[in-house]
């Protein structure tokens, strides 16, 4: 199958809603704003597509960062096939020896629910109580497109569960398309914090992608110097969704593979994209 291109930003859905400006949940000090549309009125292979747009899928919507004078999100792929397994990424896989990862039906359950009802409380947050199933359900079991008999696209979830005790410690919400799985989310058991589970889940999803027979894992965006968001860059090799330069100064843009995190930092591509913006103390502006 031929993986579609990156759709011109000048190309977006006509039927869209901007969002209220909100706090960035990234950079401190910064603001957000998001553009949405309805994900039932595209078809999978253009929802894939318009992953490199910076379109990101909540529910039955789409959405997208406009925010006022930021594009810190860079959307960021790693080929299932090749990526690396660094210091980081090998030292997860040894304090998980004893977790099974397994691919279950998207559904409902309270196990689930509570697990990441205990991610929210500790991680982000969230009052007691507060977390409330229609929302959660509404947010990560929702979706527009449901299996059809051949096109293997649907929401997917996989549970992080010991070998020893079935005990659940993490899952994974992940969206099936033609070319490749989408992570939506990831909750770990907070008790659990020490095994670096988010870490280790990034090998077992890109491993269930390439089983899948998909050549890409789409690991959302990249937003560089950000406490929550940056370490997307330590998987390696990886490709950014970044301006193609050599359009003649239009809106699209292309996947551009790097080696590695100060690759990315020195390129063209991405000075292009965040022209004038030092991306942390040590590192040089663009």
């Amino acid at each position: 199958m031929t993986v579609p291109s990156i759709p011109d930003a000048a190309s977006d859905p006509p039927e869209t809603i901007v969002g209220d400006i909100a706090p960035c949940p990234y950079l401190e000090g910064r603001f957000s704003r998001l553009l949405f549309t309805a994900a039932a009125r595209l078809d999978l292979e253009t929802q894939e597509s318009m992953i490199g747009g910076g379109w990101r899928r909540s529910g039955d919507v789409l959405y997208r960062p406009v925010c006022p004078g930021c594009r810190a999100c860079i959307p960021l792929r790693l080929d299932a096939a090749s990526s690396a397994a660094d210091g980081r990424r090998k030292r997860a896989q040894v304090r998980n020896r004893g977790i099974r990862p397994v691919t279950v039906e998207s559904r409902f359950t309270e196990e689930h629910f509570a697990l990441y009802e205990r991610y929210m409380e500790s991680r982000h947050g969230a009052a007691k109580g507060s977390v409330d199933r229609e929302g959660y359900a509404a947010t990560l079991l929702s979706h527009p497109h449901l299996p059809g008999p051949n096109d293997g696209a649907s929401p997917l979830v996989m549970e992080y569960r010991t070998t020893v005790g079935d005990r659940l410690v993490a899952i994974g919400w992940l969206d099936a398309y033609p070319h490749g799985l989408s992570s939506v989310y990831f909750a770990f058991d907070p008790s659990q914090s020490r095994r670096s589970l988010g870490v280790f889940s990034v090998a077992a999803e890109a491993a269930a992608a390439f089983a899948a027979g998909k050549r890409y894992y789409y690991l959302g965006f990249w937003v560089p110097s950000s406490r929550t968001m940056d370490y997307k860059a330590d998987f390696r090799p990886f490709e950014l969704a970044l301006p193609d330069i050599g359009s003649g100064g239009g809106t699209g843009r292309r996947w551009i593979p790097f080696a590695d995190r100060n690759a990315a930092l020195q390129s063209e591509a991405l000075c292009a994209f965040l022209p004038g913006r030092r991306v942390d103390s040590a590192r040089p502006t663009c």
